[in-house]
């Protein structure tokens, strides 16, 4: 019998403070904090994609199924919406011919399918690697082979840390490394076997070295932001960062920590990711040309980054409220 769905509070909590890490890796405070709150943000993606992993626990393919069309219907809906947002900005510049013909051509397909990258809206590689790695492990739940799957973890977390260190010796662009099988694969399987019994031990760490393992990988994390390497050591950082996060929620799930995060965390969270750079660039827009603000002052640089996240919520809380209603009437 499938398991049902239980919520656990510290995870939603978690999604919470991941969804708000996320706006302010995108929308950064400027200098050296800037820099260091962006890259200590980072483990926010990671942390969606274990969540993810942690609920295909003992699910089947219709329920599989089922999320995957609920990711594809909400790539398409975000897709769309910066695609218009975007060529209504190429309308008002005159240049809509030229936007078009540069991300609309033979490798479009290329960079969607592979590298799960749009350009005009950067955020969505999120959603096409989640529809990517719901398909692959369509096939693994319906010819059971999670097991399997689960023993190619710890080769794939060395594929990303390398995959990572070549691309930034050879100075590729970023979306080289943002392929589903070494950004979101890894980490959808290790969320996934932290909620097998092979876990358990894990599960049971004492809270104080678990606490040790996030706070060592946090530190890494932001080393790039204060040393400059010829690669960024925070892909290391980011998986005891998020592995110790992760855990240490497992440990009093029942146990609320902050309701409005929480609530951040189950109903809002996907809603801010997909709308906090529309937000950011509406924003900016309306500052800088319409109310004629010097939008690159300090005080407003620094005031952007929450200003966005307040907006963000009050539109990501209205779609949802939106959203919901038409739901209750279907």
């Amino acid at each position: 019998m499938e398991q049902k769905h239980v919520v656990n509070h510290k995870l939603n909590f978690l999604k919470g403070v991941a969804c708000i890490g996320v706006v302010f890796v995108h929308v950064s405070f400027p200098g050296t904090f800037g820099g260091v709150s962006s890259y200590a943000a980072g483990f926010a993606v990671p942390i969606f994609f274990m969540i993810a992993g942690y609920f295909a626990w003992e699910v089947k393919t219709e329920t599989i199924k089922r999320r995957l069309l609920k990711i594809a219907k909400i790539f398409i809906f975000a897709y769309l919406l910066f695609f218009a947002y975007s060529a209504a900005i190429a309308i008002k510049n005159q240049n809509l011919g030229f936007w078009l013909s540069t991300h609309f051509n033979w490798k479009t397909a290329i960079k969607y399918i592979f590298f799960c990258t749009v350009d005009f809206a950067i955020p969505l590689w999120y959603l096409i690697a989640m529809i990517e790695t719901y398909v692959l492990w369509f096939f693994v739940v319906k010819h059971k082979k999670e097991q399997l799957a689960v023993k190619f973890l710890p080769y794939l977390f060395l594929l990303q840390i390398l995959f990572s260190i070549c691309c930034d010796v050879l100075q590729v662009a970023w979306s080289w490394k943002t392929n589903f099988i070494v950004r979101a694969l890894p980490w959808f399987l290790l969320g996934y076997y932290l909620h097998t019994e092979k876990a358990e031990n894990i599960r049971k760490t004492a809270s104080y070295k678990v606490i040790i393992l996030a706070v060592a990988g946090g530190i890494i994390s932001v080393i790039p932001a204060l040393v400059s390497l010829p690669f960024q050591v925070s892909t290391v950082g980011y998986i005891l960062y998020a592995l110790g996060l992760f855990v240490l929620c497992l440990k009093d799930p029942n146990n609320s920590t902050c309701k409005f995060v929480e609530y951040l965390g189950e109903k809002l969270s996907l809603n801010i990711y997909i709308f906090h750079t529309l937000v950011e660039g509406v924003l900016v827009l309306f500052c800088g040309k319409l109310l004629s603000m010097n939008i690159q002052e300090n005080a407003w640089l620094w005031c952007k980054p929450i200003i966005v996240l307040i907006c963000t919520i009050s539109v990501a809380w209205a779609v949802h409220v939106v959203l919901d209603t038409i739901k209750s009437k279907s």
